[in-house]
């Protein structure tokens, strides 16, 4: 694609290779009530290095969508930027022939080939020929009247990566937790039914680094006029955030020492339906996690429905990672001040059984300010450190500015028509934007309404035809 070069001219660049994506599944059943299966996923790239520009001598420049870290990469003349990558998996399903309960669960293996070192946030490095490996399981009490739970377990280790095909939060990584509910399917009084829980969960990374667990009461129900609702307590101890600094060293993150989750649903069937959630959080020293969302479902005619959806979220007081500090092995950090807002408006029209018209917008802001600065120094040639909240000192503002705010005004229109049955035609309008913002040293990041517009944006119009034989 053309780019934009320091000179003002525009020069062709390679973003991607020409790429084979391919997926195999196979599955036996076992009756209509187990079954296991098989799947495979593999990622092959024709890569043509000599496209990449040189960067410096004996230095080329990869493509920003190869460099899993987003900062820059650079490899020696003739290698490649991108890896093949293997994914294998066998799973399972199974339910008792009562129906009462059920278990299910995979186990994995994967792989990446023939490409550069690739970088993890935790500190790892994921080298071509690397093999990962990961395993889930479920089993649950999902029949009976009133009482049901379950449990659940998985592991993905240090080198386990199927995000090329596929989507995996993260990588090394031990986890489980159990529920128990209670519930009333039979109606009465206001009540159609309802859901009272306790529900436990924990989990580390390989080295036994707590990364998260909590605890939750909650009970939800619907009325009689089908109306929703669902009302959450819940605490979560301290835990290390072993990617936040980047390069495997691990940071104190305050505990939640009381949290809410509430939501109510209106009747969805009505022409005019609401939905409201709100979930705010105390945490531990001071600062707190505030989001909320909303929605709102228009009818406005058989044939054109909208759909309106705002959201807001603000993370406050806690110590995070601002940038690295003026000597090897420091970190620096800020209290944190995130803020971000945003509003999704979806549109459908529809002309006849074969002809309508999706339209989708979304307008998203959001900024970061630091203040109170900290810092901690460590060995630069040990092992990553963990780093505890009561072990940061007092530091002056750094001479950059770490501060961020992006903007981005997002837009879908898809035209839809069967010209003829199981025979297509799409035409297709997007706009994308980059969201990121550069700001001035010293200025201060706020919600402005205006990095939607200073922020790059890309417009693309997309046809697509299918024909059906048969």
């Amino acid at each position: 694609m053309p780019v934009l070069a320091a000179d003002g001219s525009h020069v062709a660049r390679v973003v991607e290779p020409l790429s084979a994506w391919n997926v195999l599944r196979v599955r036996r059943d076992f009756g209509d009530r187990a079954y296991v299966g098989l799947m495979a996923t593999n990622v092959t790239r024709a890569e043509k290095s000599s496209d990449y520009p040189l960067a410096a001598p004996g230095q080329t420049l990869c493509p920003l969508s190869a460099q899993a870290a987003k900062s820059t990469t650079l490899v020696s003349p003739g290698a490649r930027c991108f890896d093949d990558a293997y994914v294998a998996a066998a799973d399972w399903r199974w339910r008792s022939p009562g129906g009462d309960w059920a278990s299910n669960g995979q186990v994995l293996g994967s792989m990446l080939a023939h490409g550069p070192p690739r970088a993890v946030p935790d500190g790892t490095v994921i080298r071509p020929g690397d093999v990962g490996t990961g395993v889930t399981g479920y089993l649950g009490k999902e029949g009976g009247q009133h009482w049901v739970g379950d449990g659940w377990g998985g592991f993905a280790g240090r080198k386990f990566d199927d995000n090329d095909v596929g989507y995996n939060a993260r990588g090394n990584v031990v986890l489980g937790g159990v529920d128990l509910e209670y519930r009333t399917l039979v109606p009465w009084s206001e009540l159609l039914e309802t859901h009272t829980r306790l529900e436990g969960w924990d989990s580390t990374n390989v080295a036994g680094l707590n990364i998260g667990s909590g605890v939750n009461v909650n009970t939800a129900g619907k009325l009689a006029n089908f109306w929703r609702y669902f009302v959450q307590i819940h605490a979560r101890p301290t835990r290390f955030d072993d990617r936040e600094f980047g390069d495997g060293a691990a940071l104190e993150r305050a505990a939640v020492v009381a949290g809410n989750d509430t939501r109510i649903q209106s009747d969805t069937t009505k022409a005019v339906a609401v939905s409201l959630h709100g979930r705010p959080e105390a945490l531990e020293h001071g600062g707190y996690n505030f989001s909320a969302d909303a929605d709102l479902l228009l009818r406005v005619l058989p044939q054109l429905d909208f759909d309106l959806a705002p959201t807001f979220t603000a993370n406050v007081g806690e110590p995070r990672y601002a940038t690295t500090g003026s000597v090897a092995g420091e970190y620096l950090l800020g209290h944190l001040d995130a803020k971000s807002v945003g509003a999704t408006l979806r549109a459908t029209y529809t002309f006849s059984s074969r002809l309508s018209v999706i339209a989708y917008a979304q307008l998203f802001l959001a900024s970061g300010h630091y203040s109170g600065f900290l810092t901690y120094l460590s060995n630069p040639s040990g092992p990553r450190p963990v780093v505890r909240l009561d072990e940061l000192r007092p530091a002056p503002p750094p001479s950059s500015n770490p501060d961020f705010e992006e903007g981005a005004l997002n837009a879908n229109v898809v035209l839809r028509w069967e010209y003829r049955l199981g025979s297509l035609i799409y035409l297709v309008y997007t706009r994308s934007q980059v969201p990121n913002v550069s700001l001035a040293p010293g200025e201060e990041a706020t919600l402005d309404l205006g990095a939607a517009r200073r922020a790059p944006a890309a417009d693309v119009i997309i046809l697509k035809v299918s024909y059906w034989w048969g």
